[in-house]
């Protein structure tokens, strides 16, 4: 006789265990995405060395692209990197250092680079812009003069 009442709950024991499995399913979902919502994601970071530069960009983004341009002007060689994070474009060009179009200075061969939102840092310490934004139109490439320019180092 309990042979028989096991039998009949079988199929009962069989729906608990699914609905148990499914929960868990759904839980392993939900923290899951919990892991990929935006506080997540900004949390993350992007990297990529430029030339003889590393470059850190906090927030990452899962939109990166980043391209190496090197050419020659007479007897210079004119070394072009650009790294877009999601809105955030770092371009560094002959040493000159570009955020969003912004220049924040000329850089030394081996200095890092952190763009923490819109703070910048070079080895470790902030730098400001400089110019005014009328110095250079975003609409307007930046154009390499033939001749160096003596353009001040960040310290």
């Amino acid at each position: 006789m309990s042979h028989q009442r096991s039998i009949r709950m079988l199929p009962a024991l069989m729906a608990l265990f699914a609905l148990t499995v499914g929960a868990c399913n759904k839980l392993e979902m939900q923290r899951f995405q919990a892991a990929r919502t935006p506080a997540a994601e900004a949390s993350a970071k992007a990297q990529l060395t430029m030339g003889t530069h590393p470059v850190t960009v906090v927030p990452g983004s899962e939109k990166t692209a980043h391209s190496e341009m090197i050419r020659n002007v007479g007897d210079r060689r004119i070394e072009h990197y650009e790294f877009q994070v999601g809105e955030k474009t770092i371009v560094i060009e002959d040493e000159n250092l570009f955020v969003d179009d912004k220049f924040y200075g000329t850089l030394n061969k081996g200095d890092t680079v952190l763009v923490d939102h819109e703070r910048v840092h070079v080895n470790g310490k902030p730098v400001q812009r400089q110019g005014d934004d009328d110095d250079h139109d975003s609409n307007t490439p930046i154009v390499i003069p033939e001749r160096p320019v003596k353009m001040p180092r960040i310290a």
